[in-house]
Formats: C-alpha cells, sequence, structure tokens
C-alpha cells in the first residue's frame, strides 16, 4: 500500500510539471493559426463628381504574421459604379493576378512567399447623383481550415457639379433665311437636378433680332405666361428647383431670321442654385438656317405672272413646282389643264382636215352654188389655192403627181 501511494504521488508530480507546457505549446500552436493583425487596404479618392470618369487605386498590405504563403481580397463594388475598362494588378514579380473582374466584384490572389502588397488599378463611371458610395472589401487565406477577415470599408463622397448642368434643346432645328420664326427653347435637368434659385439662360447670336419683353413684338421672350428677363441679347429663365430630368420651356418669338445660309450657336448655360452662378452647359443648341430653293423662287414667279396676266384678261397660266400637284391660275391641276389642251388641237387638227375633204369634193365653201370641171393641162401646175373669203383661214392644197400621172386642174366659178 505503501508503495502505490509513492507512485500515485510521483505521477502527479510529473503531470504538474509537464501541464503547463503543454498549454504553451497549445498557445503557441494557436498563434500560428491565425495571424497577429489584419492586412490593410486603401484607395487613391475619397471623392468625386457624379458622373465623372475616374481611376480608383486599391492598395493592399498583407499582414506581418502570415497563416498561409497565399492570400485573396475581395472588394464588393457599391451599386451605380460603371466600369469603363478591366480591372488590372500590379505587384512584385507578378506574383498577383485578378481573378474575379465583374460588375459587383473584384478579387486578386497574391502568392505571399514573394510579394506582400498589390495595387489594383479600377476604372470606373462615378454614379450620376451625388451620394456616399462604401466599398467593403474582405482577405481570405488559404489556411485549413480557411481564414476570413473583414476590412474596414472604405467610403467615396460622389457630389455634384456646382453649376453648367443639364441639356437645353431647341425647335425648330432649321429655318428659312430672312424668314419669321418663333423658336422654343427646353432644359432638361441633370442628373442632379437643380437647385432653388436655379437659373437657366440662353445668349441670342448677332444677326437675329434683339430679344425683349414686350409682348407682340418680334423676338419676344415669354415664359410661363410672362415675359422672360432679357439683358442684352441673353433670355434668362428664374427656373427654380427642378428635380433630375425634369423640363421646362421658354419662347423667342418672331424672331427675324439672318439671310446667311450657315449654322447659328445660341450660348445655353445653367446656375444650379442661389449660391452658384451662369456656366457654359457642354453642348449648347444650333439652328440651321437654308436658303430659300429656287423651285419656290420660280413658283412665286410664276404665280405672280399668272395673277399679271388674268388680270389682263389673257388665259389663266400654268406653273409646276416639284414635288406636289401644280394647279393653274383658276385652281385646276396642271396635268388636268394640258390634258384639255391638248384634246383641243386635236379637235381642231382634225376640223381642220374635215373642211379641207369638203372643200375638194365640194367645191370649197360647202355652199351647194360653186361649179367645179376638170380642165386639161399641158404640164403639171405648181400648186393649187383654195381661197376663202370668209373669217376662216385660208386653205392651200398642192398637187405633186408622180412622174406618167394624168394633171388635171381644178377650178372654181361662182355664179
Amino acid at each position: 500500500m505503501g508503495r502505490s501511494r509513492a507512485r500515485l504521488g510521483l505521477c502527479a508530480i510529473v503531470v504538474a510539471l509537464a501541464w503547463p507546457a503543454a498549454l504553451a505549446g497549445a498557445a503557441a500552436a494557436v498563434a500560428r493559426a491565425a495571424p497577429a493583425d489584419d492586412g490593410t487596404l486603401a484607395i487613391s479618392a475619397t471623392t468625386v463628381q457624379a458622373s465623372a470618369s475616374t481611376m480608383l487605386a486599391f492598395s493592399y498590405t498583407a499582414p506581418v504574421d502570415l497563416p498561409s504563403p497565399y492570400v485573396t481580397v475581395t472588394v464588393d463594388l457599391p451599386p451605380d459604379w460603371t466600369a469603363s475598362a478591366p480591372a488590372t494588378v500590379s505587384c512584385r514579380e507578378s506574383a498577383c493576378a485578378v481573378t474575379t473582374d465583374s460588375s459587383t466584384q473584384l478579387a486578386v490572389q497574391m502568392n505571399l512567399d514573394v510579394a506582400s502588397a498589390f495595387v489594383l488599378s479600377y476604372p470606373a463611371t462615378a454614379p450620376g447623383f451625388a451620394t456616399t458610395s462604401s466599398f467593403t472589401a474582405t482577405e481570405q487565406f488559404a489556411s485549413d481550415p480557411p481564414t476570413t477577415d473583414q476590412l474596414a470599408p472604405l467610403p467615396v463622397t460622389v457630389t455634384c457639379p456646382d453649376d453648367g448642368t443639364g441639356m437645353m434643346a431647341v425647335y425648330p432645328p432649321t429655318v428659312t433665311a430672312s424668314s419669321s420664326r418663333t423658336l422654343t427653347f427646353t432644359y432638361t435637368a441633370g442628373s442632379c437636378g437643380v437647385g432653388a434659385g436655379g437659373v437657366v439662360a440662353v445668349t441670342v447670336p448677332g444677326g437675329w433680332t434683339t430679344p425683349n419683353m414686350t409682348a407682340g413684338q418680334p423676338g419676344f421672350a415669354s415664359w410661363a405666361g410672362q415675359p422672360a428677363p432679357v439683358t442684352g441679347s441673353t433670355i434668362t429663365v428664374p427656373v427654380g428647383s427642378l428635380a433630375p430630368g425634369q423640363q421646362v420651356s421658354f419662347s423667342y418669338e418672331m424672331a427675324q431670321v439672318p439671310g446667311a445660309a450657315v449654322g447659328y450657336t445660341f450660348d445655353a448655360a445653367e446656375q444650379s442654385g442661389a449660391d452658384g452662378s451662369l456656366q457654359a452647359l457642354a453642348v449648347s443648341p444650333e439652328i440651321m438656317v437654308t436658303a430659300a430653293t429656287a423651285i419656290n423662287s420660280a413658283s412665286a414667279s410664276a404665280s405672280a405672272s399668272a395673277s399679271a396676266s388674268a388680270s389682263a384678261g389673257s388665259s389663266p397660266s400654268v406653273s409646276a413646282s416639284g414635288g406636289g400637284t401644280s394647279r393653274s391660275a383658276g385652281g385646276l391641276p396642271a396635268a388636268l389643264v394640258l390634258g384639255l389642251v391638248a384634246a383641243g388641237l386635236v379637235v381642231a387638227a382634225g376640223a381642220a382636215s374635215l373642211l379641207v375633204s369638203r372643200l375638194l369634193h365640194r367645191g370649197g365653201h360647202g355652199t351647194g352654188g360653186g361649179n367645179v370641171r376638170a380642165v386639161p393641162h399641158s404640164g403639171p401646175p405648181p400648186s393649187v389655192a383654195v381661197r376663202d373669203t370668209g373669217t376662216r383661214p385660208t386653205l392651200t392644197v398642192h398637187l405633186e403627181p408622180h412622174a406618167g400621172a394624168t394633171v388635171t386642174t381644178i377650178e372654181e366659178k361662182r355664179p
């Protein structure tokens, strides 16, 4: 019994001495299984302008204590960002590569035995409105089991341009030189909208009627049923607050178009709020002035000639213009008038032929009182003339017999 107790005591002493060493070994194993700290990820730009194209650079540095020789860093992309080109990555000795490049994620894998940091370049277009975008990321080590750490989020502030946003259009885009036209300008607010106190403006180019605030006068500028403010050649419209995409229109009435057939740009500007200033839009509306066509001028001259002829008692003239149905001064289509004239000529020719035939067979006038007889002639006559003393036209009949034919002369004797 004494020996057994001695042995138990000795075992207890051995266990007691070995236990702290075992605990220290387990702690060391745990320390090697997980990094002492996380890697770091930074971004190159923290503020960008709405709808602007930018290059975002993500810089990653691995932690000092590594549980695995390989790490994969995944960046989650916020909504409304659009890639403009594929993402690229650079690191030491090309020990890294882009493994995922989609509209929602970017991922890079790196060999930590060769490199400890990389730079991921992401060319993209920012959202078209003011917002704060958050880029979140994780790092995952290829340990067993894999170790995943959440990295600190990276906020990027998207701001709207101060002024000069939106679009301006004009109708009609094409006008005829030296004419009088009313132009309608339509402004469409950009993706950031227009704040309180917003203003849009259009400057009328030289050669056009100077804008004014007098209703009924050429160049009158109107907006929302009232005169629009005018300073010199600039029409200014206080649009106030507009939501993104909202439109407002104003008019430049009865303006005299210049005679030169060229394009004219109406410079447009916008002020996004009361604290801003008018800044030029990216694109200003343009109107193309075209010359009056030669066909229109000829038609006008023909119409004037027709009116003069009608007033002088002559028959109405016919004018023709391309692309439509022409009409005579009396209002009939030109084709119909020409057809009637042709038919009249045919009838007149038939009547003349019939008249000649009757004169030859009945002795001229067809009165029944003529005496026609054949008289031998020594040679062929040069011609035989049949004349009428009335109001009808004179008729001449030429007899040209062939060789050897009997030649006769037709004479007419009146009682």
